[in-house]
């Protein structure tokens, strides 16, 4: 997976192909809703298997931050797949920003 930047446009749902992560690289990823965006992004990073290794919806709901956001270890080797949808308790769509940072082996 190569740190950077996607852009896209939800209406429904997509997924991406995140590329190649092993075990110990440590990942930064945030989705937001573009300028005047009625999106809610949620999104979720999958290994090549199905499982999910991350998931968020909103950042702090708390301060009226909708947008999405995770980070942390990766706890084995896999191809893994970015997904992006809009919540399921705002049906909204629109386009997006993801960025990723990697950090490759920093915890192992």
């Amino acid at each position: 997976m190569a740190a950077g930047a996607v852009e896209g446009l939800v209406a429904g749902e997509g997924i991406g192909e995140a590329g190649v992560v092993a075990l110990g690289d440590f990942l930064d990823v945030q989705c937001i809703a573009s300028t005047g965006s009625d999106l809610d992004p949620m999104m979720a990073l999958f290994d090549q298997d199905g499982f999910r290794a991350f998931w968020n919806d909103d950042i702090n709901p708390g301060t009226s931050n909708f947008d999405a956001a995770f980070n942390g270890y990766i706890r084995h080797d896999s191809n893994y797949f970015l997904a992006v949808a809009s919540t399921s308790f705002r049906n909204t769509d629109g386009g997006f920003r993801c960025t990723v940072e990697l950090m490759p082996e920093v915890g192992v």
